[in-house]
């Protein structure tokens, strides 16, 4: 499968005269050339920042804050391309984690597990390359957690999270596991590798997992995603 590099539709607010914020527009495609940069010279009203994914501002004034934006310096230090790097990687994820399904289920094994959250979603196509995928190796990664995908084959579409947790442990290769969050790459058989890096962080911390197993809705999913950065 292939490594997913989507452009990203960034603004950059660059206090000073047009033709400096320009130079520093080129200077940020250097390390991210996926970078759709709009370069602004003032801080615009809050409705215009929601049209970007990420924001970069320079300077010492720290006037934005959000989980897009990124204050560098106008010299962008290493540190800087760190931290904005994070940021893209970060963008893919919450999209993902934003739009995917979520249920709960008491099935007893990874098979039936797999059945029961590819029918809900209407992936019911798929379950063949999913059973392939897990007779190669178990996609168990510990702490309770199996992060099922399927075996060259995606969707129709775009690429797809469903989350099920079942209403109690049951074995997935070698390991008892609660929480299934399932990947679908999408048509090109693209794959988000920052989602991939962000659960395996995730799941290393198994009180985390354990309050994730216990949310009763999607939103609540969500907001406790989101509680801790990998």
């Amino acid at each position: 499968m292939e490594i997913e590099e989507k452009a990203v539709n960034a603004l950059l607010i660059y206090k000073g005269k047009s033709a400096e914020a320009e130079l520093f527009r080129y200077k940020l495609k250097t390390p991210f050339p996926n970078l759709e940069v709009k370069t602004l010279t003032y801080i615009p009203i809050e409705k215009e920042l929601s049209d970007y994914q990420l924001i970069i501002e320079v300077g010492e004034a720290q006037t934005l804050q959000g989980n897009n934006v990124v204050h560098v310096t106008r010299s962008l230090e290493s540190q800087n391309i760190i931290e904005i790097q994070k940021t893209i990687d970060l963008i893919g994820t919450n999209h993902l984690i934003e739009n995917m399904d979520y249920y709960h289920m008491n099935v007893k094994d990874s098979g039936a597990a797999i059945k029961y959250l590819l029918k809900k979603s209407g992936y019911q196509n798929l379950c063949p390359y999913f059973l392939e995928r897990e007779s190669m190796s178990s996609t168990d990664i510990g702490n309770r957690v199996a992060l099922p995908h399927p075996f060259l084959k995606g969707s129709e579409t775009s690429s797809k999270v469903i989350v099920g947790i079942n209403s109690h442990e049951i074995l997935w290769g070698n390991q008892k596991v609660r929480l299934i969050i399932m990947y679908i790459p999408d048509a090109n058989l693209k794959v988000d590798e920052a989602f991939f890096n962000e659960v395996y962080q995730k799941t290393k911390n198994i009180g985390y997992i354990n309050k994730l197993i216990d949310t009763s809705s999607k939103e609540e999913f969500i907001k406790i995603w989101n509680e801790k950065k990998g």
